[in-house]
């Protein structure tokens, strides 16, 4: 794989990590003013695991190509900010407004 297409590959994983991070910090943003009350969820280390793992996992992949290392980091930002987006998603679609959102059980 050349550096070029590599760097791209990366970036994009990161790029799509923080997209999700960000849209479930604003689905946490919508939930925490619901009337009943907050629902506790790790949303701390999963924000932070996601943005810091995909970044650093973009800034080392294409540099160290042969290297699985950077290619790892850049696997665990994305599963952190999937399982992320998707906990926030189904928070909000099934307790903090039911029937809001389509799939929520999934």
């Amino acid at each position: 794989m050349s550096s070029r297409s590599a760097a791209l590959i990366a970036w994009s994983l990161c790029v799509i990590s923080l997209t999700l991070t960000a849209l479930s910090l604003s689905l946490l943003t919508l939930t925490l003013f619901r009337p009943e009350g907050t629902i506790n969820y790790y949303w701390l280390e999963t924000t932070v695991i996601a943005a810091s793992y995909s970044t650093v996992g973009a800034v080392v992949a294409p540099r160290l190509r042969e290297s699985p290392i950077g290619w790892l980091f850049c696997a665990i930002g994305i599963s952190f900010a999937v399982v992320h987006f998707s906990a926030e998603y189904a928070i909000y679609a099934l307790l903090a407004r039911p029937g809001s959102l389509p799939g929520g059980e999934v």
